[in-house]
């Protein structure tokens, strides 16, 4: 009896002790879970603040990179009028009771150093590094706003740079310092593939629903097994080339709900099209950017 009374009391109580143990350890799991869980999301957190970071340099770089090619252009744009003022204020004291050329020399004067002054506020303005801000925005205006850089450029490359843009278009959400570089690194590439004596377009045009940039060259095109790695980081096909400047055309242009389309042109030359959605009210839906090739 008493051994049989031992073990009825016996087997409920160890039962209650392996249900308190397994209790126990589900806890415990639970919190190690819970601690890794948090673990983790910190460390996903770091990462993104460091992929921010790093992108931003990337960007800045870029930025630089593609101002520092633009200046020897700039030097030879900036030094003509520099010349032509130098020229006439060493012939004022001769020429002084002169009338016509104190007027002559005054309005070439105001209008050199506004020129001047022009030029060195938008390379600035292009060079300042700036948090993204968009706004609604006239695209004519803000590629006119850069033109005087880009022909500047191509002046001195020896290349005919034209430029067709409207009195205005239709507004666009964007942030006009990026497209500012969208442009300018598409008119620089535009620039190395049509070489010395090439042609450069810069267009602006309407379509449905859209605003379009356009930047064309005289070059030898794009090979059709390239038109998608183009894009990517990293990746030249010129010795002297950082391979960042697409990749961050179609990052930037992706921001804004845009896609970028390369189409070949014949007998030779490539266009490249950005193309940006206006601004309506239910644009909030826009598909994310794409590569889009075309031909013909």
């Amino acid at each position: 009896r008493i051994s049989g009374a031992v073990r009825f009391c016996t087997v409920p109580f160890s039962c209650g002790v392996w249900v308190g143990l397994v209790g126990m350890i589900a806890v415990g799991v639970l919190v190690v879970l819970a601690g890794l869980l948090v673990v983790e999301h910190r460390r996903r957190r770091l990462l993104e603040a460091k992929l921010a970071r790093s992108r931003q340099l990337i960007e800045r770089a870029d930025r630089l990179s593609s101002l520092g090619t633009m200046t020897a252009g700039l030097a030879h744009e900036i030094r003509n009028p520099l010349v032509s003022i130098q020229t006439f204020t060493q012939l004022l004291p001769e020429r002084f009771d002169d009338h016509e050329f104190r007027t002559k020399f005054l309005e070439l004067t105001l209008s050199e150093v506004e020129r001047i002054t022009v030029l060195i506020n938008e390379l600035l303005d292009v060079a300042r590094p700036r948090h993204a801000s968009f706004e609604p925005s006239d695209l004519a205006a803000t590629l006119e706003s850069i033109v005087l850089l880009l022909e500047a450029q191509a002046k001195d490359r020896g290349i005919e740079f034209k430029s067709g843009l409207p009195e205005s278009a239709q507004p666009v959400l964007a942030d006009q310092d990026q497209i500012k570089q969208v442009v300018m690194n598409l008119v620089l590439n535009a620039m190395d593939a049509a070489g010395r004596n090439g042609r450069v377009t810069l267009g602006l045009r309407e379509t449905v629903g859209a605003v379009l940039i356009e930047v064309g060259d005289s070059g030898p095109g794009i090979a059709p097994k390239l038109r998608e790695a183009i894009f990517e980081p990293f990746y030249t096909t010129r010795e002297e080339g950082t391979g960042l400047g697409l990749s961050i055309v179609a990052e930037i242009v992706a921001r804004h709900d845009g896609r970028v389309e390369i189409e070949e042109r014949l007998p030779s030359g490539t266009l490249v099209r950005v193309c940006l959605p206006v601004l309506v009210e239910d644009n909030a839906g826009a598909e994310d950017v794409q590569v889009m090739i075309a031909s013909g």
